[in-house]
């Protein structure tokens, strides 16, 4: 993000009251549904205001403003995301999160079932790593029911910027990314100028920033960081489906204004 945008979003976020990410319940929204927005990182400030009086802005390490860093795990055949791209309802990902901030990092299984809940079960580690410990295995081994965790190798990483935020009443999660990275062995592809909202409920219904959005003509939009990543790093993959997330993507990043 340039210079200007970036001042744009801290101005933004200086209305906003703060939740410390410590006083949250560990297993808050970890049964939800996702629901994504795609925009242009230009427009995060803009799209933020008005939106204060109904979300905190969740701080970690003092800080609104936070990287993550994303080791994803797929079997060498590329089931999980073979699964996605042939529209499984059932399907799952295997992933490293590390949050610098704090300087923690989780293993994640993450599942979504047919009727479009996302869950996901972790475990905290000493690192991302490209090989997993006994430990690690012994807990996928739990979680796994048709894969066993010599079968999955590590690849894509993936690695951005989020804002996150939580209702008053604690019942809903938001959160922009935004410069977003990522690599395949010695491969680099840039996400450039998007910015992903995603909202994170118990139910599909319409709350304050999901009507906010809809106001600004902020499409939401079916998109995995994951499949648009690997589509983008190999160029040999089957991935037509995602060709529609794909375009979306770049045109925002050619454009970026308000389609």
């Amino acid at each position: 993000m340039n210079k200007d945008d970036f001042s744009a979003v801290k101005q933004a976020l200086r209305v906003f009251s703060r939740t410390e990410i410590e006083s949250l319940p560990s297993d808050v929204l970890m049964e939800r549904i996702d629901r994504k927005f795609l925009t242009s990182r230009q427009h995060i400030s803009e799209l933020l205001s008005g939106l204060e009086s109904n979300y905190n802005a969740i701080e970690a390490a003092g800080s609104v403003v936070a990287p993550y860093e994303t080791l994803y795990f797929d079997t060498k055949n590329l089931a999980f995301f073979t699964m996605h791209h042939s529209g499984y309802g059932h399907r799952i990902k295997v992933r490293y999160r590390h949050y610098p901030r704090t300087n923690t990092t989780f293993l994640e299984v993450k599942r979504k079932n047919n009727k479009g809940f996302t869950g996901k079960d972790r475990i905290e580690t000493d690192g991302v790593k490209n090989v997993l410990s006994q430990n690690e295995k012994q807990f996928l081994r739990g979680q796994l029911k048709d894969y066993t965790p010599d079968d999955l190798k590590a690849g894509v990483r993936i690695s951005y910027t989020r804002l996150g935020f939580i209702s008053k009443d604690g019942g809903e999660r938001f959160s922009v990314d935004f410069d977003m990275k990522a690599t395949l062995g010695g491969d680099e592809v840039s996400f450039g100028k998007l910015a992903i909202f995603e909202v994170k409920q118990e139910r599909v219904c319409t709350t304050p920033v999901i009507a906010h959005l809809r106001n600004h003509r902020i499409r939401e939009e079916s998109v995995s960081k994951y499949c648009a990543a690997l589509s983008l790093l190999n160029s040999d993959l089957k991935s037509n489906l995602f060709k529609s997330a794909i375009r979306r993507i770049q045109k925002i990043d050619n454009e970026a204004v308000y389609q």
